[in-house]
């Protein structure tokens, strides 16, 4: 059934976004946005379906298709032409297929190797928006100048192991856009991850 549709009725958000469900996500998620990993703390919350309510409405209380997200995500114009079985979903495919699928040069998320499943996640979900950028790179400067700061203090020919895993933490599975953290430590500092 389409919305416009007099029979086609919305579930009760109520429901699937009560308190309880958020804590949940929020911990599986480790507090950032299933789509974009931004940091969830201190903003908008929100319950998010993989597969719209729209095109399954027999999936609004499934538990796999249930996502927290940040508002920009929630709010996103998802490309329905584009089917999810086609697109990354990291609660299912492993960090290793996603990253065979999709990398950064800088704040900007490009498919990996021409990768169909990349191009089409990133078109779906809208993750190249000017608005996503803006964040990614607001974030990415700000790691840029703790990187800067930390190797000017410590100097890089002599890193202890320690301090390495210091700077390898930036990059943490918890902390926000990890993965695009993860690509730029490996492309200014592989040595850090050796």
């Amino acid at each position: 059934m389409h919305p416009n549709d007099k029979k086609y009725q919305r579930p009760d958000s109520n429901k699937y976004a009560h308190p309880k469900i958020k804590d949940v996500l929020w911990s599986a998620s480790y507090g950032k946005c299933f789509y974009c990993e931004c940091s969830l703390c201190g903003s908008s919350k929100e319950v998010d379906h993989f597969i719209e309510v729209a095109e399954r409405k027999d999936l609004a209380f499934d538990w796999n298709n249930l996502n927290l997200s940040c508002d920009l995500c929630n709010n996103k114009r998802p490309n329905k032409d584009i089917p999810v079985d086609k697109v990354l979903d990291p609660c299912k495919d492993s960090d290793e297929e996603i990253q065979r699928c999709i990398t950064f040069d800088n704040e900007i998320m490009y498919e990996n190797n021409d990768s169909e499943k990349g191009r089409l996640t990133i078109q779906k979900f809208n993750l190249n928006s000017q608005l996503q950028q803006l964040r990614r790179a607001k974030f990415l400067n700000r790691i840029k100048d703790a990187v800067l700061s930390f190797c000017k203090n410590n100097g890089l020919k002599s890193l202890s192991n320690n301090e390495k895993e210091q700077l390898r933490s930036l990059a943490y599975r918890t902390r926000q856009y990890s993965y695009m953290v993860e690509v730029y430590l490996k492309n200014q500092l592989p040595e850090i991850f050796k």
